[in-house]
């Protein structure tokens, strides 16, 4: 219950959404691009990629997220979801930000 009054925010159910109107096949040619390889391989810190509203940024996203969660095996790698968007820009406070982060870490 502490949990879950740490934020307003359920971006765990928002990558569920996503994922639910995946088509197989979608995003592949991200994951399989050199630049994301060598990100996940060589522990990058940050990999930015960039899009205009509509362009199917949070898609790519969730088949990314969805992708390291299955081939993730370290234990001490945490995965948290975030997306932005312009129509909950109220609620999305940068507080309810990072304890949605933390929501999802504990």
């Amino acid at each position: 219950e502490l949990i879950a009054w740490l934020s307003p925010l359920k971006f765990a159910q928002t990558q569920e959404n996503i994922l639910s109107k995946w088509q197989p096949g979608t995003g592949v040619w991200f994951l399989e691009d050199k630049r994301f390889q060598e990100w996940k391989s060589e522990d990058k810190p940050l990999l930015w990629c960039t899009g205009i509203p509509g362009s199917g940024k949070s898609v790519l996203a969730s088949v990314v997220i969805d992708h390291l969660r299955k081939t993730t095996d370290d234990q001490d790698v945490g995965i948290a979801v975030v997306f932005c968007s312009y129509e909950d820009k109220l609620e999305q406070t940068a507080v309810n930000l990072l304890a949605s982060v933390l929501q999802q870490l504990i």
